[in-house]
């Protein structure tokens, strides 16, 4: 239904690091859960299409076309979060650990008035703590009601 056995194939075309880069791991798990989860949605349909024949590009010239990829797969992976409720791993704990350094910097600012600038790194290490923990309950969450891929 979107191309699994297409997007398989052409994956083991590029090499382990290049595939990395690509994310292609990404859009198989997102294929498989949406099979699972029997969402049949057009408009994912036609996206998946346009990064099939962009992929093709890709493996005809890496570099040019590599970013144009990325950019429109981070696109479909946005538009299966918010209308789908589905999340890529990783998604909740790298967007809470960043809050959680905002957090943390501006900590930290406040500790160096104290008269010792070490402080600042003592407000991003438990900013980046606290932020990573949230996204990770966050992901143990969403993994239980079955929305991660």
């Amino acid at each position: 239904m979107y191309y699994k056995e297409e997007f398989q194939n052409l994956s083991q075309q590029f090499d382990k690091k290049q595939a990395e880069k690509l994310q292609l791991d990404y859009l198989v798990r997102m294929i498989d859960k949406l099979e699972e989860k029997g969402i049949d949605d057009e408009i994912i349909l036609q996206r998946f299409e346009e990064l099939k024949s962009q992929l093709e590009k890709v493996k005809a010239e890496f570099k040019g076309n590599k970013s144009i990829f990325i950019r429109d797969m981070k696109a479909l992976m946005e538009y299966v979060r918010k209308n789908h409720a589905l999340v890529a791993k990783g998604h909740y704990s790298m967007t809470y650990m960043m809050y959680g350094m905002s957090i943390g910097v501006a900590l930290g600012v406040a500790l160096m008035s104290m008269g010792n600038t070490a402080f600042l790194a003592v407000g991003i290490g438990a900013g980046l703590a606290i932020g990573y923990g949230a996204g990770e309950q966050k992901e143990k969450q969403v993994n239980l009601a079955g929305n991660l891929y």
